[in-house]
C-alpha cells in the first residue's frame, strides 16, 4: 500500500470527508426533520438522499483506493493470484449479487404496483359514493355543496395511509418507507373546476364574536377556510402544520378575515394552546366549564399562528373545532413520454377534457411511473341521478344520451421501482454484507488451499529452502495442495540423496587431500624426527669403526642404544597411533576407579616433580567408577600429567581435577606456562607438533595425537584452552 500514488489517497480521502458530512447531516438533522415532517416527501426524500450519496461515496473512496493498489502492483511485478482471484471472486459474486437483487426488485416493484392498482381500482367511484352520502347529509345547510365537496376530497389522502387493506392483505409491505399520492377535482358538466383534492383548507366549528362573547358553549356553525401555508408563522407551522400532535395544537382558534358565508378567507388565525388549556382547567378544578370563559378568567394568551397581510380583516370568528386538510406534491413524473411537475398538473391538464366522454386507457404503468386514472359522472336520466364510471359523451348513446350534472376525477401516482427499493433497501444491505463474507470466505479458502501451497512451494524453491513455509501448520487438503507438497518433498529427498552423495564424495576428496598432505607431513615429521639419532649413530659408529677413543667405546656403545631405543620407541608409537586412526585397536570394557588411577600415576611422576620443586593440587573425589579401557584411558593420564610436569617451569602450579556428572565425566589438568596462542591451540593435537619454546623438551611429539584418538575411540573429547597464566588440558567420557 505505501507504493500507491498520494493522489488516490487523496481523492478517497476527500470523498470519506464528504460522505461523513452526509451522515453527519442525516443524523443531527435529517432525522429530526424526518421526525417532525414525517410525511413530508420532499423532506424525506432530501434526507434519503443524503444517505444513498453517503454510501455511494464511501465505495467510490474504496474503489479509488483498490485501482491505486492494483495499479501500484503492476508497476513493479505482475498481478498476484490472491489479487487477481479476488478481483474474480469480488466481480463474480458481485454480479450475481446485482443480478438477484435486480430481479428481486423487479418483482417487488411488479408485486407493489399489483398492490397500488388493486387498492385504487374505482377510486373515483367510492370518492362519488360518499360525495353522495354528504350531500344528502348536508342538503339542508346553505353552505352544505361546499362543506360535503371538502369532506369527500379531503378524506382522499395523499399517501398509502388511506388505503388500509395495503397493510392488511399483503405479506410485503412495499409501502412502509415510500409513499403514493392522490388528486382528485370536482368538474361541472362544462369541466370548470368545483373543488380539489390539493387545496389547503380547514373545516371550522365556529360561533361569531358575540356567540364566543356571550358564553355559547359550542361552535353551532360550519365553514370552510382557505389557506396559504406560507403564511403559516413559525408557531403556525408548530401548531397547525400538516402532522402537529395534539399536545401542540390549539384548543381554540380566532380567526380574522373575510367570510361571504360560506368561504372564509383568514388574514389572522390565532390560537390557545392546548397545554395551556389543560394547565389552567388543572387550576379550576373539576366541573363543566365554558372555554371561553376558562379562557378569558386565567388570560390565557393567544399565539400567532397565520398571518396574510393581503386579505382584509372584515369579520372575527372562534372555532373549538377544526380540522386542516394540507396537499403534499407528488414528485415530478413521466406520463405519456411528458414530464409533469407533480400529480396536481396532471389533472389540472386533463381534468377538465373528460367532460366530453371518458378517456380511453389512460392509465399508465412502467416501472419508475405508475400512474392510475378514474372518473365518476353524476348524471340525470328520466328524472334519476346516478353516478356512473362511464361516461360516452352526447354522440355516444342510441336515444337520449345522459346528461351530465358533474364529475369527479381521481388519480393516483406511486414509483415502484423507487419504492421497492427503498422497501428492500435492508435485504441490499444484508446480502451485500453476505456476498462480502462469501468473497472473504471463498478467499481464504483459496489462499489456503490453492494458493498458499503454490507460493510456499515456489519461496522454498526460490530460497533454496528444505521446508515449505506452512503458516500455523495449515493441511493442504485439496488434491492440487497436496500433489504440490507431495511432489517438492520428493524431488527434495532426490536433491538431499544427490547433496548427500556429492558431500560424500567432496568428503572422501578432503580426506584424500588431507591424508595426502598428512603424510607428506608425517613423512617430513618422520624424517625430521629421525634425522638426528641417526646422525649422531652414524657419527659414533664411524669413530669406533676408526678406534678413535678407544678409552670411549663403551660411552659410544651407550649413545648408540639409547638412539636406537629412542628410535625404536617413536616407531611403536606410531604404528600405535596409526591403528588407532584406523580403529583396528579393540578396546577393553573394564570397571575402574579413574580418581584412583589418577592417584596411582601420580604418585610414580612426583619424584619429577618435586625434582622442579612444582606446586601439585590434588582435587579428586573419593571414588570415581567409569567403564573404559583402563590401560589406555591410564596412558591419557599420565601423557596429559607428564606433559604438564615437563612444560611447567620450576616453583610452578598443577591442579589436577575430576568432575564426575550424571551423563559426563571430565579430566581436567592446569598447570603455569607461557599462554598458547589460538593456532598453536589448533595444531596442538597434531602428530609431532611442539611449541617452539618446548623444542629441547625430549619425547617423540605423538603422545597428544595418541591421546585424543584414544579419547575419541571411546566416544569422548578431548579440549585445550589457554588461561591467564597457563593452560588447560581436558578431556571427557
Amino acid at each position: 500500500m505505501k507504493q500507491i500514488s498520494k493522489g488516490y489517497y487523496a481523492v478517497a480521502a476527500l470523498l470519506l470527508f464528504w460522505a461523513a458530512v452526509d451522515f453527519y447531516h442525516y443524523f443531527e438533522i435529517g432525522r429530526d426533520m424526518i421526525s417532525f415532517y414525517q410525511e413530508t416527501d420532499s423532506v424525506r426524500q432530501l434526507v434519503e438522499n443524503q444517505i444513498v450519496e453517503g454510501i455511494v461515496k464511501i465505495l467510490l473512496a474504496f474503489g479509488i483506493i483498490t485501482v491505486g493498489w492494483i495499479r501500484a502492483k503492476r508497476k513493479n511485478q505482475p498481478i498476484g493470484s490472491l489479487t487477481a482471484v479476488t478481483i474474480l471472486l469480488s466481480a463474480l459474486l458481485l454480479t450475481l449479487w446485482a443480478a438477484s437483487m435486480g430481479l428481486l426488485t423487479a418483482a417487488a416493484a411488479e408485486y407493489g404496483a399489483y398492490q397500488v392498482q388493486d387498492a385504487s381500482e374505482n377510486r373515483a367511484s367510492d370518492l362519488s359514493d360518499l360525495l353522495a352520502f354528504h350531500l344528502s347529509r348536508r342538503d339542508n345547510l346553505p353552505n352544505g355543496q361546499e362543506l360535503a365537496f371538502w369532506e369527500t376530497l379531503s378524506s382522499d389522502v395523499v399517501g398509502a395511509r388511506s388505503y388500509g387493506k395495503i397493510y392488511d392483505d399483503y405479506f410485503l409491505l412495499m409501502w412502509d418507507h415510500e409513499k403514493f399520492y392522490t388528486a382528485s377535482a370536482i368538474y361541472d358538466r362544462e369541466g370548470n373546476l368545483l373543488a380539489t383534492s390539493w387545496q389547503d383548507s380547514m373545516y371550522l366549528q365556529y360561533m361569531s364574536e358575540e356567540e364566543w362573547d356571550a358564553g355559547e358553549a359550542l361552535g353551532k356553525h360550519q365553514g370552510i377556510a382557505l389557506l396559504d401555508r406560507e403564511c403559516l408563522t413559525e408557531k403556525g407551522q408548530e401548531c397547525l402544520g400538516a402532522y402537529s400532535g395534539i399536545s401542540r395544537s390549539p384548543r381554540a382558534l380566532r380567526l380574522t378575515g373575510a367570510f361571504d358565508g360560506t368561504t372564509f378567507l383568514p388574514a389572522r388565525i390565532e390560537g390557545v394552546l392546548y397545554e395551556d388549556v389543560e394547565e389552567a382547567l388543572r387550576k379550576r378544578g373539576s366541573g363543566s366549564y365554558i372555554l371561553s370563559q376558562v379562557i378569558e378568567g386565567y388570560d390565557l394568551p393567544w399565539q400567532l399562528l397565520y398571518e396574510d397581510p393581503e386579505v382584509p380583516e372584515t369579520v372575527t370568528l372562534y372555532a373549538d373545532y377544526y380540522q386542516a386538510n394540507w396537499r403534499e406534491d407528488s414528485p415530478a413524473f413521466f406520463y405519456r413520454g411528458e414530464r409533469y411537475p407533480n400529480l396536481v398538473a396532471l389533472v389540472e391538464e386533463l381534468g377538465p377534457s373528460m367532460a366530453a366522454e371518458s378517456p380511453v386507457s389512460p392509465d399508465q404503468y412502467q416501472w419508475r411511473d405508475l400512474v392510475r386514472i378514474s372518473v365518476s359522472y353524476c348524471t340525470t336520466y328520466e328524472g334519476e341521478t346516478s353516478w356512473n364510471a362511464y361516461y360516452a359523451g352526447k354522440n355516444g348513446y342510441q336515444g337520449e344520451a345522459p346528461e351530465v350534472q358533474c364529475y369527479l376525477v381521481s388519480m393516483v401516482y406511486a414509483s415502484p421501482l423507487r419504492n421497492a427499493f427503498w422497501s428492500l433497501w435492508k435485504i441490499y444491505a444484508w446480502t451485500f454484507v453476505l456476498a462480502a463474507v462469501l468473497i472473504l470466505a471463498g478467499r481464504t479458502v483459496l489462499r489456503r488451499q490453492l494458493i498458499r501451497p503454490a507460493q510456499s512451494i515456489g519461496k522454498a524453491l526460490l530460497d533454496g529452502s528444505d521446508t515449505p513455509d506452512r503458516q500455523y501448520n495449515e493441511a493442504w487438503r485439496w488434491r492440487e495442495g497436496s500433489d504440490l507438497l507431495r511432489g517438492f518433498l520428493n524431488n527434495r529427498d532426490r536433491c538431499q540423496g544427490q547433496k548427500n552423495e556429492i558431500n560424500r564424495l567432496n568428503t572422501a576428496l578432503t580426506y584424500a587431500k588431507t591424508a595426502e598432505e598428512n603424510r607428506r607431513q608425517m613423512t617430513s615429521s618422520i624424517a625430521h624426527e629421525l634425522k638426528t639419532p641417526l646422525a649422531v649413530i652414524h657419527s659414533y659408529a664411524e669413530g669406533l669403526k676408526e678406534h678413535i677413543a678407544e678409552e670411549k667405546r663403551d660411552k659410544y656403545l651407550s649413545v648408540i642404544l639409547s638412539e636406537t631405543e629412542r628410535m625404536d620407541a617413536m616407531v611403536l608409537e606410531m604404528l600405535d597411533l596409526s591403528r588407532l586412526e584406523a580403529g583396528k585397536i579393540k578396546l577393553a570394557r573394564d570397571e575402574f576407579d579413574l580418581a584412583q588411577l589418577t592417584r596411582s600415576i601420580w604418585e610414580r611422576l612426583s619424584r619429577t616433580a618435586g625434582a622442579k620443586d612444582l606446586h601439585v593440587t590434588l582435587r579428586l573425589p573419593e571414588t570415581c567408577p567409569i567403564t573404559a579401557d583402563e590401560g589406555r584411558i591410564g596412558q591419557v593420564v599420565e601423557n596429559f600429567i607428564s606433559n604438564a610436569v615437563k612444560y611447567t617451569p620450576a616453583g610452578g602450579n598443577i591442579a589436577i581435577s575430576i568432575e564426575a556428572g550424571r551423563q559426563k565425566t571430565g579430566f581436567f589438568i592446569r598447570n603455569d606456562c607461557p599462554p598458547l596462542s589460538e593456532e598453536a591451540l589448533s595444531k596442538v593435537w597434531d602428530t609431532f607438533y611442539r611449541a617452539d619454546e618446548a623444542r629441547s623438551g625430549g619425547g617423540t611429539g605423538l603422545g597428544l595425537a595418541i591421546a585424543k584418538s584414544i579419547i575419541e575411540l571411546h566416544g569422548g573429547r578431548c579440549s585445550a584452552r589457554s588461561t591467564e597464566n597457563g593452560v588447560i588440558f581436558s578431556f571427557s567420557l
